[in-house]
């Protein structure tokens, strides 16, 4: 079911030319970076244009009404992934599971819009085109809400927490969602046709106490971000954080220095790769990966933390050359690797929270969850678009960056 109507946002640009060389992570203790999987940064990027939607802003689904906890049904936010369409200036957007943290029955839901990246203004104008609502082989709404907890370590049938989305080969998308965790293939018209499932010991603990939880992925952690191999017969996905399996605990959180990349043949059900990524802190977590050429990705890293409590919200260009394939590794020490274990390296970051980039302050930096390619430059370059998740909170812009990025030829 697609609904589609014209209708145009204003969205507010600002700019401030800046192009990386070589920008460096200064080793620290905090920033659990070795030498073995940190190098010289392999592109230069230039922040073009930003662009947002109002937090009132309404999409097309038709949604009537207020959920549980006031947001109107057709309040239009929450984007945790983007993908470019391939024709002109549209992409699709995918939003989580809705208002309240997963406590409302929101209709999961995709759009289409329309991001104009204008370099002269500095400006991305937003058009919203179509609004798809997701439902399952039975045609049953897709519901970003889940039921309490119990031992039945199966998904609910109609629950969907949507994070990660690509645009598959046959022209339809994949959707990695938390609740599987798993990935879901859907028709372009928002139907599920089957789902890519991971082991039994990466699904969700339904173990509240998660001091008692033995294993499984833990709640707000499991896949998140998503992509497609450079053969377009696989997709990546990307664990926010680690496994329960994989962390020590403080009494309160569960941390370890390394989450997991799980790389999933679309014609088969099993994973047949996992290799480790290296997180910047104990607490930050992966929010997107996006494949660059055969070997190489560029992967969405973040605190939650916002204003002048952030510290990491980056986009690191990774290799996974040399990385070794740990998908018969069902536990890990949390903090040192064996030795027969590599896990991917780290070449450099773009710094979201640089200064130099001049974001003005009334728009918030605490949740980027989405990055996606969009047309090439006529200089070349590629232009790199970067999606913000509002909450659905009324009061804040859904922001959009637009970067122009030169890669340069592969080590």
């Amino acid at each position: 079911m697609i609904r589609t109507k014209s209708k145009a946002f204003g969205s507010l640009g600002f700019f401030w030319g800046l192009a990386v060389t070589g920008m460096l992570v200064e080793p620290s203790p905090a920033r659990l970076h070795s030498a073995e999987t940190l190098e010289v940064a392999d592109f230069d990027v230039e922040l073009i244009a930003i662009g947002s939607l109002p937090g009132t802003a309404r999409d097309f689904s038709g949604f009537t009404g207020k959920y549980e906890e006031g947001t109107p049904c057709d309040q239009i936010g929450g984007f945790s992934a983007i993908e470019y369409t391939g024709r002109a200036n549209r992409y699709w957007i995918l939003a989580d599971r809705g208002p309240a943290d997963g406590a409302a029955s929101f209709h999961c839901r995709l759009h289409e819009v329309v991001l104009d990246v204008n370099r002269q203004t500095r400006n991305i104008a937003i058009e919203l085109q179509s609004t798809t609502p997701l439902f399952s082989a039975e045609n049953r709404p897709l519901l970003g809400s889940i039921p309490r907890p119990t031992n039945d370590r199966s998904r609910p049938e109609e629950a969907l927490d949507p994070e990660g989305m690509r645009l598959l080969p046959d022209g339809n998308f994949a959707i990695s969602e938390e609740y599987g965790p798993a990935i879901d293939l859907f028709s372009l018209r928002g139907v599920r046709q089957r789902t890519l499932g991971l082991p039994t010991w990466m699904q969700l603990t339904r173990e509240p106490d998660l001091e008692k939880a033995e294993q499984g992925a833990m709640p707000n952690r499991g896949l998140e971000g998503l992509t497609l191999t450079s053969d377009r017969s696989s997709l990546v996905a990307a664990m926010q954080g680690p496994l329960v399996q994989d962390s020590f605990s403080d009494g309160k959180k569960r941390y370890a220095r390394y989450t997991r990349l799980v790389q999933v043949p679309i014609e088969r059900q099993a994973p047949v790769k996992q290799w480790l990524y290296p997180l910047a802190d104990l607490s930050s977590g992966v929010s997107e990966i996006l494949m660059v050429d055969k070997d190489r990705y560029l992967v969405l890293e973040r605190d939650g933390e916002v204003r002048s409590d952030a510290k990491y919200k980056a986009i690191y260009l990774i290799d996974a050359r040399g990385a070794t394939d740990v998908a018969d590794r069902d536990k890990l020490d949390p903090r040192i690797l064996p030795p027969d274990i590599h896990a991917v390296r780290k070449l450099g970051e773009i710094d979201l929270l640089d200064s130099r980039f001049d974001i003005p302050k009334r728009f918030s930096l605490e949740k980027p969850e989405g990055l996606a390619w969009g047309e090439n430059l006529p200089d070349g370059r590629r232009t790199l678009i970067v999606c913000f998740d509002n909450d659905f909170m009324s009061d804040q812009d859904s922001l959009f960056l637009a970067f122009a990025l030169k890669a340069s030829s592969k080590p």
